[in-house]
C-alpha cells in the first residue's frame, strides 16, 4: 500500500488532493490532513463562487479550489 508519508515534500498540491481522495490521510507540512479538514480551510465565499461557477459550466472550479486551498497551506 502507498504510504503517504514517503516523500512528502515531493507531492504538488494537485497530487496532494489525489491523496486524500484515496487515502483516509495525506500531510502537509508535517500536520496529518484529511478532506474535511482541508474543506474546513476554504474561505466559505470562495467556495460558494465556485459551487455557482461549477453549475454554470465550469465543473472544475471545485477541484482548483481545493488545490488551491492545499497550495496555501503548503506555504
Amino acid at each position: 500500500m502507498f504510504d503517504p508519508n514517503d516523500n512528502k515534500e515531493y507531492f504538488s498540491a494537485s497530487e496532494i488532493l489525489d491523496l486524500l481522495e484515496s487515502a483516509d490521510f495525506a500531510y502537509i507540512n508535517d500536520e496529518s490532513y484529511d478532506l474535511a479538514m482541508v474543506t474546513d480551510k476554504i474561505d466559505i465565499e470562495e467556495m460558494k463562487e465556485a459551487i455557482q461557477e461549477s453549475l454554470t459550466g465550469d465543473s472544475s472550479i471545485i477541484r482548483k479550489l481545493y488545490i488551491d486551498t492545499i497550495a496555501g497551506l503548503m506555504e
